[in-house]
């Protein structure tokens, strides 16, 4: 990214404590230049993770249930398995970090975009507003 001071790594730590501190479960790994995060949000959009690379590229998936899963006990031979039917809707956003404070702004535009196409529970708290200690979500995109 010519001109932008972007030397092409993010420092992972740092955006694996930004992500924690919002209340994230994360996974850094130095190593391989990738941080990836967890959030379960069970009124809203489920599970949530977002996948951040040493060079910025960020991706961001929500997947929640459309209907209680259907499950039951099957046996095949002498192993028994429990098999769950699920119907999910996947919610997959993409987007590019180019420092490691931009990541706030990130988090409050991917809950904006959430809002815009889903909607949250009304009544519900933004978990990134929250975090982030600003009430109105902007878009960063």
């Amino acid at each position: 990214m010519e001109g932008t001071g972007f030397d092409g790594r993010l420092d992972m730590a740092a955006l694996a404590g930004t992500l924690e501190a919002a209340g994230w479960d994360v996974m850094a790994s130095p190593e391989i230049g990738e941080v990836a995060a967890r959030l379960e949000h069970p009124l809203a959009w489920g599970v949530w993770t977002l996948v951040i690379d040493h060079s910025g590229r960020v991706r961001f998936t929500a997947v929640r249930e459309t209907r209680i899963a259907d499950g039951r006990l099957v046996w095949r031979g002498q192993r028994q398995f429990r098999l769950l039917k699920e119907a999910q809707e996947v919610l997959t956003l993409a987007s590019e970090l180019t420092t490691e404070e931009e990541l706030p702004e990130l988090l409050r535009g991917l809950a904006a975009v959430i809002q815009a196409e889903v909607g949250l529970i009304e009544g519900e708290a933004n978990p990134w507003e929250e975090a982030s200690g600003e009430q109105e979500a902007t878009s960063g995109f």
